[in-house]
């Protein structure tokens, strides 16, 4: 489409317009005009020139895109292991074991790092403040919607949350 457009354009003008599309592999880059302003015609060493022209821009091209693309890959990377080191950060290492319990988890994530939450820890839970029930032990687990860093991050604030928040209780539970 583009290349009948600007050769019915340069037609119009009196030109003679040579349009060349850049490929690499088999996905298009873009286009290339060139034309010969005083003939409109190209020779056969313009059309070998055009085309080393090409065919160089072409791999430059797919080379800057791949490297682009491993930079993002290192990038996402990166963020996945700072994920990873604040979930094991997060995530208990011991868990508390009250008389009568035996306690233990653990997160396998499908994927490198996933939003998964568990947490144990033992804290004053009284009914009501003057009268003394002693500790409870409080178990929270949760999925995180998403992964990566964006839910290791809500993982840590949630986990913050809960656990300032375990000396209070919800009356009439």
């Amino acid at each position: 489409q583009a290349i009948l457009a600007a050769r019915h354009l340069a037609r119009s003008l009196g030109a003679e317009l040579h349009v060349h599309e850049l490929v690499d592999q088999d996905q298009s880059l873009g286009f290339i005009y060139a034309s010969d302003p005083t003939t409109g015609q190209l020779s056969d060493e313009d059309e070998l020139f055009l085309q080393t022209l090409l065919n160089l821009t072409s791999t430059q091209l797919t080379g800057l895109e791949l490297r682009e693309a491993r930079l993002q890959s290192l990038k996402h990377e990166k963020d996945l292991d700072l994920a990873r080191n604040i979930q094991r950060q997060i995530l208990p290492r011991r868990l508390p074991e009250p008389e009568g319990w035996e306690c233990s988890g653990a997160n396998l994530p499908y994927l490198a790092v996933g939003g998964d939450l568990y947490d144990l820890w033992i804290a004053d839970d009284p009914l009501d403040p003057e009268e003394d029930q002693g500790e409870r032990l409080h178990l929270a687990v949760g999925d995180i919607s998403g992964k990566g860093l964006p839910a290791s991050l809500m993982m840590t604030q949630l986990s913050t949350y809960l656990r300032a928040r375990a000396d209070r209780r919800v009356k009439h539970w």
